[in-house]
């Protein structure tokens, strides 16, 4: 059975994985451009999400199952960017519904997810 775009979707969701797009690298093998959600605490326990953007090959079987999943990019040093980008935001007020946050202005807005995370989307460009 052939692989659908809804099925890799919802197979790498298991995995903690957003598909973004994908092509095929081969019979067994896919590249995969996917987000992950990257747990960021703020003060006070507070714990807000970020979408960070990953590379992945996927092996695949015989039934076109996902067999493996392998990430290209180096996690520790993509979080801790994401972290910091965070950290920018916050600190110049930049996130809607964050500590009162309410400006119009803001680039970015809090989203709770159907698993209730709390996910920091951007929204528009602010001009200061």
């Amino acid at each position: 059975m052939a692989l659908t775009e809804v099925g890799l979707a919802k197979e790498l969701d298991k995995h903690g994985y957003e598909l973004l797009s994908f092509s095929r690298k081969g019979k067994d093998m896919l590249e995969v451009y996917a987000n992950c959600l990257h747990t960021v605490d703020l003060e006070e326990n507070e714990k807000v999400f970020i979408p960070v953007p990953v590379t992945l090959d996927l092996q695949l079987d015989d039934h076109d199952k996902v067999k493996a999943v392998n990430s290209r990019d180096s996690d520790a040093e993509m979080l801790k960017h994401a972290s910091s980008f965070v950290r920018t935001l916050v600190d110049n007020g930049q996130i809607f519904g964050l500590n009162g946050q309410n400006a119009p202005n803001t680039s970015h807005k809090i989203e709770t997810n159907e698993k209730g995370q709390r996910i920091i989307k951007r929204k528009g460009f602010s001009i200061l």
